[in-house]
């Protein structure tokens, strides 16, 4: 295989038409404001006791079984009860503080959630490759997940989209909000209102979690997606329980224009995809 075929195996997604539709319907677009249909049932569920009981009292059940209780730790280390305590801390935090979090904060939050945490050289059949380790395990080690961050509020870092570089740990502007169409153009993508549940005006910035399909579908073709999408849980996790580490609040929603926050954060490939966004901020007060 020639080095031009290997690039081009690289481009290629190998993905069904089925599984390319399922990623288009998936999104949220203009449409659906206008229709509500998808907002409706949302919001019929969200409101409705009977429902929400039912879901809070419902688990899977395999009926008749043998069955073990499991032994609880008699002796725990100190990780141990590091993670168990940031397991009992982790929530979802809607509202926030009127006191923004400093440059510091949102770079100790970003070390703590997503970090490089080694690095090795290798030789593989006469090849050599430097592979970097992180926090955050990827199938095949293809790593299609991207997180960007929106300033919204932190003073000492210019408002606008940043990517976050992992390997060289820091953030890369990709747009200044140096005018309110800019801003405008974020909010209407957040699609912000006065009925969202999450408090966008006291968020202090936000994540995008985006992922470049074709990075795992050129080797595993549709199961690619299904690994791209588990990763993104990971990534998710990951967040919250950094934000329980240094007791900063995260939100995350998936109520967003895709179009409109691909274009936001000038995504070049058409299966880079929007996914998932995170508002985080100071906390005030406890909830659930």
């Amino acid at each position: 295989m020639t080095h031009e075929d290997i690039l081009n195996l690289l481009a290629e997604h190998r993905l069904s038409e089925f599984t390319l539709d399922f990623l288009e319907q998936v999104k949220f677009k203009p449409y659906d404001i206008e229709t509500l249909d998808k907002f409706a049932l949302i919001a019929y569920v969200n409101n409705n006791p009977s429902l929400q009981k039912k879901i809070c009292d419902s688990y899977y059940d395999v009926g008749f079984c043998s069955s073990f209780p499991l032994l609880y730790t008699r002796d725990p280390s100190p990780a141990f009860l590091s993670l168990d305590q940031l397991n009992k801390k982790r929530k979802s935090t809607r509202n926030f503080s009127e006191m923004p979090l400093s440059f510091q904060d949102i770079s100790s939050f970003l070390q703590l959630f997503y970090t490089m945490t080694g690095c090795e050289t290798v030789v593989f059949k006469e090849t050599e490759i430097t592979r970097y380790s992180r926090n955050i395990a990827s199938g095949g080690g293809l790593y299609p997940t991207e997180i960007h961050l929106v300033n919204h509020r932190i003073e000492e870092l210019p408002l606008g989209v940043y990517r976050y570089n992992v390997i060289d740990f820091k953030l890369e502007l990709i747009q200044a909000f140096d005018t309110e169409e800019k801003k405008a153009a974020f909010y209407q993508s957040i699609m912000q209102s006065s009925t969202v549940s999450i408090d966008f005006d006291h968020t202090d910035a936000f994540l995008v979690f985006s992922s470049i399909l074709n990075k795992h579908s050129f080797k595993y073709k549709d199961f690619g997606v299904v690994l791209s999408l588990i990763e993104l849980g990971e990534f998710v996790h990951a967040a919250y329980l950094a934000g329980a580490a240094l007791d900063i609040g995260c939100c995350a929603f998936g109520g967003f224009l895709s179009n409109q926050m691909q274009q936001l954060l000038e995504l070049k490939n058409g299966l880079h995809q929007p996914f998932l966004c995170m508002a985080i901020g100071n906390k005030i007060g406890e909830e659930g």
